[in-house]
């Protein structure tokens, strides 16, 4: 008897008070016309001029209710349940109305998309998984140093498997190469780490992202002698943070002429193994 008591008057307290999450955004609608919040879930709380039924009403930025709640008999400091908001890949924003009796108030929020921290950006080309057959999202760059003398070329650099996070700037001059990053400049961009590995021949091109990889180990903006290979396959990897609000999609991994590129050095390098 005693349990089934508890059971009831546990139901009662979940009935009687909103539910709640502990990493939610309080919005005081009465005093913020406006506001911002990275979180996921927003409650909305309002003083009460007079006891009365409220109803709380949130559209999209389209004008499409997505939330709308009726909470009879409130008085006094009123609190809403915790209303889940989508983000989108971007900054997504709502209108906000609580109406009680002949009053009411509006507000406007935005959401703005979390700071992503410490990812692994690399540049888009060719996926390394179709050089060496391993599960892998990470992509290679494969590069005509001897085209490039003198000159550069950019590839687009893929994070999150989501956004295009600026690019990387090849150049190639006294047939040493040398990689730099450009990143968004909206996106405030932290590089906290770097690595550019160079494969020489198909063989060490396989071996890219593995302990028998044999090739140069190196990093940014740094001249990287090519020891006059004319075929490199290259894999840069950054440890980046970075807020992804407008940010384009994520890149074709596979660039035009990549794969020509990979036939050449397998032949270059088949041609030379075998003098």
């Amino acid at each position: 008897m005693r349990k089934v008591l508890w059971s009831v008057l546990l139901c009662a307290l979940l009935f009687a008070f909103p539910a709640l999450c502990e990493d939610a955004y309080t919005l005081s609608i009465r005093d913020n016309p406006a506001a911002q919040t990275d979180k996921n879930y927003v409650r909305i709380s309002c003083p009460l001029d007079e006891a009365g039924d409220v109803t709380v009403t949130v559209k999209d930025s389209s004008g499409s209710v997505v939330y709308q709640r009726y909470y009879p008999g409130c008085e006094g400091q009123f609190r809403s349940e915790d209303i889940y908001l989508k983000h989108g890949s971007s900054t997504a924003s709502y209108s906000v109305e609580v109406s009680c009796g002949s009053t009411s108030y509006q507000s406007e929020i935005v959401l703005k998309t979390a700071r992503i921290e410490n990812n692994t950006a690399c540049t888009a080309g060719y996926p390394l998984k179709s050089l060496n057959g391993k599960k892998s999202w990470l992509s290679v760059t494969f590069l005509d140093a001897s085209a490039l003398e003198g000159t550069y070329e950019t590839f687009p650099v893929h994070v999150s498997n989501a956004y295009t996070l600026g690019n990387i700037s090849f150049s190639v001059k006294n047939g040493s190469l040398r990689a730099s990053y450009m990143p968004p400049e909206s996106a405030s961009v932290t590089v906290s780490s770097s690595s550019v590995h160079v494969a020489l021949t198909s063989v060490d091109a396989r071996a890219l992202n593995t302990k028998s990889f044999h090739g140069i180990r190196s990093s940014l903006d740094t001249d990287i002698p090519l020891h006059g290979a004319e075929i490199v396959c290259v894999l840069v990897q950054l440890k980046v943070s970075y807020a992804p609000d407008g940010l384009e999609g994520s890149p074709d991994i596979t660039q035009y002429g990549q794969q020509d590129r990979w036939d050449a050095m397998q032949n270059g390098t088949y041609s030379d193994s075998n003098g």
